[in-house]
C-alpha cells in the first residue's frame, strides 16, 4: 500500500515539473499512472460470476455535473463505462452514441468471469483529492481554484473479453472529480494496458464493434476521443492531451445547453502526444499507423506504410486479395424526383477488380433514368481497381477509404447536367467501409422497361496538387437495341489526405480502364444495379500531353489530358471569363449564390466565397444550411434530468417529468413504491438464454436456463451436454450420432456450412456469390475465415477457438521471429481447437431397461422396427395405413369420383373404415375397374334410349355410352345427377373440407357427391351444426372447466372458463406468460417496454441483430412468443418474450414482409408482402403456407386478424387509391371497398376484441381512427399525430410509434380520458420506430372453428376460419 501511495506522489511530481520541451515517449506502468485501487483499500468489486453485469445504483455523496445536469447516483457497468439514469449491463455492438448519458473510458464486450476484475469507490482521501485537484488546476483555465470534494474512481483491472477470454487483458481507469458545481474526468491507460479491442462477438457471423471511448450526453451531443472505434484506439496508452502518455483529462460539467466536452487549455505538454500528425518522427507518430502497418521516418517527418500482404495508405490497411463490402446511403433529386437515404451495397472481388453495386428502393418513376449514372458504382471500381504496377496505386491505396469524389456529368445534346458528390468516411467500428452520396440535377429520360449499354472506356487521372486528382473524359450510352449514341462528358475531382513526405509527384497520371459494364434497373425489386471490371496503370510521360500543356493553363485552372491532346479546365468554383481585347481568357470565381447553382435550403442564406460558397439557415431555422428545419418551441430548451420538453396548449415549451418521476423542489425525483418481491417478473434480470417461470416452492417467478444451457438463470452458458439432450443445433442443422467420436454432433444441412451450432450459405446476385462476414466463398460454399476482412489473426488477438478449447503458445515453429498461438482442445476433448468433441472413452454399458416399442408394443396395424437415426425402436404403421404407430388408420382408396371407374362410386366403408371405390349395382370388380354382369344384359329387356324418347333433364345431354352402345342421359358440365335429374355442382367436402367441427364428410348418393353431415347429437346443414341437446337443459354436456353461454354462432353452447381453452366440451389450461408490456420493432432490435415503467424497469432490448430491419411484429399469446419480419434479410423470425430461443420461421419466397398478424386460436400467421404484392398465410406449427391474394395489390402494409369472427383486414397505401380491405380469413368474400375515403397513407391496423372495432394509423392525414367491423361508426381518436406507423391497443388505450417522435405515444379511446401518456424508448435500437404490439397477461377470450384438432383438416392442409362460423381446409 505504501509503495502505491509513494508511486502516486511520484506521478504528481512528474506531471508538475516535467519540462514542456522534453519529449516523453515512454508510457507509465500501472503503479505509476493509476490511482490506488483494489480490495486492499476497500474498493467494491463487481460480481465476476456473470457476463454483462452492473452495479446497483450507487448514491453519490457529491453529485456529478455532466453536460449541465446534476446526477446524484451512478451505475458501474462491466463493459467499460459508467452510466446515469439507468444501468447499461448488456453490450450493444453499435456505434456511439448510445441513448443515455454515459462516460466510456473503453467501451467493449468485457467478460470478467475468467480474467480480471472491476473495482469502484467514492473517496475523500486527502492524497487522492490533492492529486486530482492539482492536475485540474494545472491544465484548465476553468479549473483554477477548483478543489474536489469527492472522487469517483472505477478501475477495470486486467479484464478479459467475451466469451471468457483469458489470454489477454485490458487495464484502464476512470476518475470523476466533483465539487457540487463542476466536474472533471481523467482517463488513464498504463503501458500495455490495451491488449484487445474486440471480443469474439455473441453473433458468430458478425464482428463486435471495436472499442469506443468518449462521452454521451443523452440529448444528442457526444464527444469521442481520436481513434475511438478504430484500430488506433489501441494506442491510447501512447497518446495524451496533457503531455503524459496514457493520461487524458476533460471538463464535463458546466458546458452550457449547446456546449461540448472541453479538453485542457493549459500546460498541455508535448502537443504531438495529442496531435501526432504534427510529430516529426515515428517515435510518437507511429501511433497514427494501422496495426498492420509500419512507420517510416523521413527527414523531416514520417509516413505510414502497410505491411506486406496488406493494402492501403498506412493509416488504414486491409488484407490483400480478399473481397470487400461497402455500405452507404444515397440521397438527392433527379428529374424532379427526390429520394432520401436509400441503401447502397457494393461487393468487390479485389483480386481481379470486379465491382458490383446495388442501389435499393428506387421508385420506377426515377429508377430507369438512373441507369446512365454509372459513377454510382464506378467510384467503387476506382477504389479497388486492379493495379498493374507499384507506381499505379488504386483509390484505396491512395486514400485508405477516406476521401471526397465529385463527378459532374454534362449531356450536350439535351443540356442536362448532374452533379454526384460521394463522401467515403473510412471504416466504421465493424471495419466496414461507409459512404454517403448526394446526387442532384437532370438526365435524359430512359423509356420504362429499357436497359442501356455503356461501352468500355478509359479515364486519365491527373495529380493536380497534394491530395488531389482530376479527370475529364467523354463517352456515350445507348438504349439497348438502338444504334443511337447519347454522348456525355464526365469530370472528376478527388480530394484526400496525403502524407506530404512520400507523396506522388504532381506530374503523376494514372490510367483507369473500365470494361464489361453492366447496368440494369429491376422494376420489381426497385433496385438499380451496376457491375464493371477495372484496372489501373501508369501513363508514360511520352503519352501525357499535360507534361508540357500545364504551362499554358491560366491560374485557377488545371490541365486535363484527352487522348493525345489536352485542355485547361477551371478549378471547382471558377469559370472561364473572356475579356475583349485580351488574347487569353481567365478563370474567375463563380458566384453560385447569384446564378442560382447553390444547393442552399429555401430557408437558408447563401454567402459566396472564392471557389466555394456557404449556406446558413435563416433565423428561426436549424440545420447545416443545406437542410433547414423550422425551430419548435422546444428546439432551444434543455430540460433537467428525467424530464422532457413538450409544447403546451398555449404553444409554449414546458419541461415535464417522465413517467415514474414527479417534480420535487424543481427536480424530477423517482416516485417511491412499496417493496415488492424481487422476482424476474418485476425485475427482468434473466439471461437471453433463460425464461422467467413460476417456482411453486419459492412462490415467485425465477429465471431458468433454457434447454441446452446451464447456470442460475441470470447467467446461462451453453451446456456441455450433447445436442441430443441440449437440442441446441442451428435451425439449419441436425443432431447426428458420430460413431467415430461416440457422441452426438450438430451437422449442418446440405448447402450450409458451419460448426452445426451456426450454419450459413452463400448469397448470389448477378452471378456473383459471397458469404456472411466471418466466412469466405470457396468452391461454391462458405468457409469460416477471419472477422470482417481483417488479416488472419492468431487466437491471442481474437479468441476464435471452440468453446471447449483455449488459446496456447505454439512450440511447433520455434524458428519464427514472432510468437505463434494456436487453439487447443480442453482436457477431455479432442479436435483441432476450432472443433472439439468429448474424448472417446471405454464403452459405457447401459443399465437402463429397454425403451420404445420393444417393451410397450405397437398398434394392431403397425410394426416395431429399429430406427438407425433415432437409435431406438419405433412403431411404424403398416403399408396402407397412416398414423403415429400407436394409432393407425387406413389410407383412403379414393378421394374423388375421378379416382374410380366410370361405373363406380367413392364410398366410405364401415368395415374397412376408409373411403374406397365400389362398383355400381349391376357391375362387378374392385372399383378401379368395373364390368357389367353378362346375365343381366341377356335377361333384361332393353328400355328405349334417350335418342328415341327424349327424357333427359334440361341440364343434361343425350350421348352414346361406349360400354353399352346405347344412348344415355348425362348431366352437363357444372351439374351433378343421373341425367334425369341434374343439380348445380357443389364442390364436395372431400375436396374442400368446409364441414363444421361437429360434422363429417360423407358420400351422398342423391347428389352423387360428398356432403357435410352433422354428427349424431347435432343438427344443421353440416357446414353449421348445433347440439340437439342444449347445455341450458343439460349443463353436464360441457367440460368441468366450461360454462354454458351464448356464443357467436347464435345459440347457447359450452365455452371454456377463464384460463382455459378449447371447444367447451374439451378444455385445457392456458399456460401463463409474462404480460403488461409492449414489444417494438426498432430496426436491428426488438425492444420490450413496460406499459407502466419504473426507474428500476425502464425497458430493454430483448433481441439485437446487426443489419436486420425489423418492421412487422405480432405475438402468439398461447405459446408466449413474438414474431417479426426482417425486410433486409427477407425472413420472419420468432423468439420467446425475453428474446431467448430465437428461430427462423420462414426464409424462402419472402420479398418485403411489412405486416404480420397472428391468429393464435387457429395457429395461423398472415402477412403482407409489398415486393411480391401478396397477402399470405402459414400455419405456425406445420409451416404449410398458401397465397390468399395476389391481385389488385399495390403497396400492402398493415394487417390484422379477428380469430373468432374469421375476418382479415389489411391496408394498401397505393398513392392513387389508398384503402383498407376486408375478407374472410380463408380468402373468400373480399371487400376492396371496406374503407376508401379520407385515407392517404394507412399504415398499421389493430383490432379491439372487446369493442369489436378496427383501428388504424394514417401518416398522410395524420390521424388515428377507428370503425366497427362493418366499416361504420367511424370516429377520429387523435388528429394531431405527426407520422404514425405501428399501432396496438391495451385495454382502452391505443399505443403507436411515430417516425418523427422518439417516444411511444398513446391515447385513450374513452373520450373522458384525456391523459396523453408517452413511454420512453430504451437503448439498443436504430433508425425509425416501426411495428408495435401489446402483450397481455392472458389471450383474449375467442373461439375458432379451427381451434381443436385443426378443425378436422388433414396434415397436408391449413384450417382457415371462413367468416361464417365454418372453416375451409386449404
Amino acid at each position: 500500500m505504501s509503495l502505491r501511495r509513494h508511486s502516486a506522489s511520484l506521478v504528481v511530481f512528474l506531471l508538475c515539473f516535467v519540462s514542456l520541451n522534453t519529449l516523453i515517449v515512454s508510457a507509465f506502468s500501472k503503479s505509476e499512472l493509476l490511482f490506488p485501487y483494489g480490495a486492499v483499500i476497500s474498493d467494491r468489486r463487481l460480481d465476476n460470476d456473470t457476463d454483462d453485469f452492473n452495479s446497483i445504483e450507487v448514491q453519490l455523496t457529491t453529485p456529478v455535473v455532466f453536460y449541465d445536469q446534476l446526477y446524484k447516483s451512478i451505475y458501474v457497468n462491466e463493459n467499460g463505462l459508467v452510466s446515469f439514469l439507468t444501468e447499461i449491463a448488456n453490450f450493444f455492438s453499435i456505434p456511439f452514441p448510445l441513448d443515455y448519458p454515459t462516460i466510456a473510458p473503453l467501451y467493449s464486450d468485457v467478460d470478467i468471469r475468467a480474467r480480471g476484475a472491476v473495482w469502484y469507490r467514492e473517496t475523500r482521501d486527502s492524497v487522492d483529492i490533492k492529486r486530482a485537484s492539482v492536475l485540474i488546476q494545472k491544465h484548465f483555465t476553468s479549473g483554477r481554484g477548483f478543489e474536489a470534494k469527492d472522487l469517483f474512481i472505477v478501475t477495470w483491472d486486467d479484464v478479459g473479453f467475451y466469451d471468457q477470454g483469458n489470454d489477454k487483458g485490458n487495464t484502464f481507469q476512470l476518475v470523476i472529480a466533483s465539487d457540487n458545481q463542476e466536474s472533471f474526468t481523467l482517463f488513464a491507460y498504463p503501458d500495455k494496458g490495451i491488449q484487445w479491442i474486440q471480443g469474439i462477438g455473441k453473433n458468430p457471423n458478425l464482428p463486435d464493434a471495436r472499442a469506443q471511448t468518449g462521452f454521451v450526453s443523452g440529448d444528442g451531443r457526444f464527444y469521442l476521443l481520436k481513434g475511438s472505434g478504430s484500430d488506433q484506439v489501441s494506442n491510447l496508452n501512447k497518446l495524451s492531451n496533457i503531455g503524459v502518455p496514457g493520461l487524458w483529462m476533460f471538463r464535463v460539467g458546466k458546458l452550457g445547453q449547446t456546449g461540448e466536452v472541453e479538453s485542457p487549455d493549459l500546460a498541455t505538454g508535448d502537443t504531438t502526444l495529442q496531435q501526432p500528425q504534427g510529430a516529426e518522427t515515428c517515435a510518437v507518430g507511429s501511433a497514427l499507423c494501422h496495426s498492420k502497418a509500419i512507420c517510416v521516418d523521413y527527414n523531416p517527418g514520417f509516413c505510414c506504410q502497410c505491411s506486406s500482404g496488406f493494402v492501403g495508405n498506412g493509416r488504414n490497411c486491409l488484407t490483400e486479395g480478399i473481397p470487400q463490402r461497402i455500405n452507404g446511403k444515397v440521397s438527392g433529386r433527379i428529374n424532379g424526383v427526390s429520394f432520401q437515404e436509400e441503401d447502397l451495397h457494393s461487393y468487390v472481388v479485389t483480386s481481379d477488380g470486379r465491382a458490383y453495386t446495388a442501389v435499393s428502393k428506387m421508385n420506377d418513376s426515377i429508377g430507369f433514368d438512373l441507369q446512365p449514372l454509372s459513377m454510382l458504382g464506378g467510384v467503387v471500381g476506382w477504389l479497388f481497381a486492379r493495379s498493374t504496377s507499384t507506381s499505379a496505386p488504386n483509390g484505396y491505396q491512395l486514400t485508405g477509404g477516406k476521401f471526397n469524389f465529385t463527378t459532374t456529368m454534362d449531356f450536350p445534346q439535351s443540356g442536362h447536367r448532374v452533379v454526384i458528390e460521394q463522401r467515403f468516411h473510412g471504416v466504421d467500428v465493424f471495419n466496414y467501409l461507409r459512404m454517403s452520396i448526394n446526387v442532384f440535377g437532370t438526365v435524359p429520360s430512359v423509356p420504362h422497361g429499357s436497359k442501356i449499354e455503356i461501352s468500355d472506356y478509359e479515364e486519365e487521372h491527373h495529380k493536380t496538387g497534394l491530395g488531389e486528382f482530376r479527370s475529364a473524359s467523354r463517352r456515350a450510352f445507348r438504349i439497348e437495341g438502338s444504334s443511337l449514341d447519347i454522348p456525355f462528358s464526365v469530370d472528376h475531382v478527388i480530394h484526400f489526405e496525403e502524407c506530404p513526405f512520400a507523396s506522388l509527384d504532381n506530374t503523376t497520371v494514372l490510367k483507369l480502364k473500365v470494361a464489361r459494364n453492366f447496368v440494369t434497373y429491376d422494376a420489381r425489386e426497385l433496385i438499380v444495379r451496376f457491375a464493371m471490371t477495372t484496372k489501373i496503370s501508369p501513363l508514360q510521360e511520352t503519352e501525357d500531353p499535360c507534361v508540357k500543356g500545364q504551362a499554358s493553363c491560366v491560374p485557377n485552372s488545371v490541365c486535363i489530358a484527352e487522348k493525345d491532346t489536352f485542355r485547361c479546365v477551371c478549378s471547382k468554383g471558377y469559370e472561364y471569363y473572356y475579356e475583349e481585347g485580351k488574347a487569353e481568357s481567365s478563370c474567375i470565381d463563380v458566384n453560385e449564390c447569384n446564378i442560382g447553382t447553390d444547393r442552399c435550403d429555401e430557408n437558408a442564406l447563401c454567402f459566396n466565397e472564392l471557389g466555394a460558397y456557404q449556406c446558413r439557415c435563416k433565423a428561426g431555422y436549424n440545420g447545416d444550411g443545406f437542410n433547414c428545419q423550422k425551430e419548435t418551441p422546444c428546439s432551444r430548451v434543455r430540460c433537467s434530468a428525467n424530464s422532457l420538453c413538450v409544447e403546451n396548449d398555449q404553444g409554449h415549451p414546458e419541461c415535464r417529468c417522465i413517467d415514474g418521476f414527479k417534480e420535487i423542489e424543481n427536480q424530477c425525483q423517482p416516485i417511491s413504491s412499496p417493496n415488492v418481491t424481487a422476482d424476474c417478473q418485476r425485475e427482468d434480470k434473466c439471461d437471453i438464454n433463460a425464461q422467467c417461470i413460476y417456482n411453486s416452492q419459492a412462490d415467485r417467478y425465477v429465471c431458468q436456463c433454457l434447454s441446452g444451457f446451464r447456470g442460475d438463470g441470470v447467467t446461462c452458458i451453453r451446456s456441455s451436454e450433447s445436442c441430443e439432450q441440449a437440442a441446441n443445433c442451428s435451425p439449419y442443422a441436425t443432431c447426428t450420432y458420430d460413431e467415430v467420436l461416440n457422441s452426438y454432433q450438430c451437422i449442418c444441412l446440405p448447402g450450409f456450412e458451419g460448426d452445426g451450432y451456426e450454419c450459413v450459405r452463400p448469397t448470389c446476385i448477378l452471378g456473383v456469390c459471397w458469404c456472411p462476414d466471418g466466412y469466405l466463398y470457396v468452391n461454391d460454399k462458405c468457409e469460416r475465415s477471419v472477422i470482417s476482412g481483417e488479416a488472419p489473426v492468431s487466437c491471442n488477438e481474437v479468441n476464435i477457438c471452440h468453446s471447449n478449447a483455449h488459446c496456447v503458445l505454439s512450440t511447433v515453429n520455434s524458428t519464427s521471429p514472432e510468437e505463434q498461438y494456436t487453439c487447443q482442445c480442453n482436457e477431455g476433448y479432442v479436435g483441432d481447437g476450432f472443433q472439439c468433441a468429448m474424448e472417446i472413452g471405454l464403452p459405457i454399458v447401459s443399465t437402463e431397461t429397454p425403451s420404445g416399442c420393444d417393451v410397450s408394443g405397437c398398434g394392431p396395424d403397425a410394426t416395431c422396427v429399429y430406427d438407425d437415426e433415432a437409435l431406438k425402436s419405433v412403431c411404424v404403421c403398416n403399408d396402407g395405413y397412416r398414423g403415429d404407430g400407436l394409432f393407425c388408420t387406413p389410407i383412403d382408396g379414393c378421394s374423388a369420383l375421378s379416382d374410380c371407374d366410370i361405373n363406380a362410386q367413392c364410398l366410405f366403408s364401415n368395415r374397412e373404415q376408409r373411403f374406397q371405390c365400389e362398383c355400381n349395382q349391376g357391375y362387378f370388380g374392385d372399383g378401379k375397374s368395373c364390368y357389367r354382369a353378362e346375365q343381366i344384359a341377356e335377361e333384361e329387356e332393353e328400355e328405349p334410349g334417350c335418342n328415341e324418347v327424349n327424357n333427359c333433364h334440361v341440364n343434361a345431354a343425350c350421348v352414346t355410352d361406349e360400354s353399352s352402345a346405347r344412348y344415355v342421359c348425362i348431366c352437363r358440365s357444372g351439374f351433378n345427377g343421373n341425367g334425369f335429374h341434374c343439380e348445380p355442382s357443389v364442390i364436395g367436402c372431400n375436396v374442400i373440407n368446409n364441414c363444421h367441427r361437429d360434422a363429417q364428410c360423407l358420400y351422398d348418393p342423391e347428389s352423387i357427391g360428398y356432403r357435410c353431415k352433422c354428427k349424431e347429437g347435432f343438427t344443421g346443414s353440416g357446414v353449421t351444426c348445433r347440439p340437439l341437446e342444449s347445455c341450458v337443459d343439460n349443463e353436464s354436456i360441457c367440460h368441468a372447466n366450461a360454462l354454458c353461454a351464448w356464443n357467436t354462432e347464435g345459440y347457447y353452447g359450452c365455452r371454456c372458463r377463464e384460463g382455459f381453452r378449447g371447444d367447451g366440451y374439451q378444455c385445457q389450461v392456458i399456460p401463463k406468460h409474462d404480460g403488461k408490456f409492449l414489444l417494438i420493432s426498432h430496426g436491428m432490435s426488438i425492444l420490450r417496454v413496460p406499459i407502466q415503467p419504473s426507474p428500476s424497469k425502464p425497458g430493454r432490448p430483448i433481441f439485437v441483430q446487426i443489419f436486420q430491419a425489423a418492421v412487422g411484429i405480432d405475438i402468439d399469446c398461447h405459446e408466449g412468443r413474438v414474431y417479426w419480419s426482417d425486410v433486409n434479410g427477407r425472413i420472419i423470425t420468432s423468439a420467446a418474450y425475453n428474446g431467448s430461443n430465437s428461430k427462423v420461421f420462414l426464409n424462402s419466397d419472402i420479398g418485403s414482409p411489412e405486416g404480420i398478424a397472428i391468429d393464435w386460436a387457429s395457429r395461423n400467421m398472415y402477412w403482407t408482402d409489398s415486393m411480391r404484392d401478396t397477402v399470405e398465410v402459414a400455419n405456425l406449427d406445420s409451416k404449410i403456407r398458401r397465397v390468399l391474394f395476389n391481385t389488385n395489390l399495390i403497396n400492402p402494409r398493415g394487417i390484422a386478424v379477428h380469430p373468432s369472427r374469421g375476418l382479415l383486414f389489411w391496408s394498401d397505401w397505393d398513392r392513387a387509391n389508398p384503402k383498407i380491405e376486408r375478407a374472410n380469413a380463408d380468402g373468400t368474400d373480399r371487400r376492396s371497398d371496406f374503407i376508401t375515403t379520407f385515407l392517404q397513407l394507412p399504415n398499421s391496423l389493430t383490432i379491439d376484441f372487446e369493442s369489436e372495432e378496427i383501428c388504424w394509423a394514417d401518416a398522410g392525414v395524420r390521424r388515428i381512427e377507428c370503425a366497427n367491423l362493418e366499416g361504420g361508426n367511424r370516429r377520429v381518436i387523435r388528429s394531431d399525430v405527426k407520422y404514425p406507423f405501428g399501432l396496438t391497443h391495451y385495454g382502452q388505450r391505443l399505443f403507436w410509434t411515430d417516425w418523427e417522435e422518439k417516444t411511444i405515444k398513446s391515447a385513450s379511446k374513452d373520450e373522458n380520458d384525456t391523459d396523453n401518456i408517452s413511454l420512453q424508448v430504451p437503448l439498443g435500437g436504430q433508425g425509425k420506430l416501426y411495428g408495435i404490439v401489446a402483450v397481455p397477461e392472458t389471450c383474449p377470450r375467442v373461439q375458432s372453428t379451427c381451434q381443436v384438432a385443426s378443425g378436422g383438416c388433414n396434415a397436408e392442409q391449413i384450417c382457415l376460419p371462413s367468416g361464417t362460423n365454418g372453416r375451409t381446409c386449404l
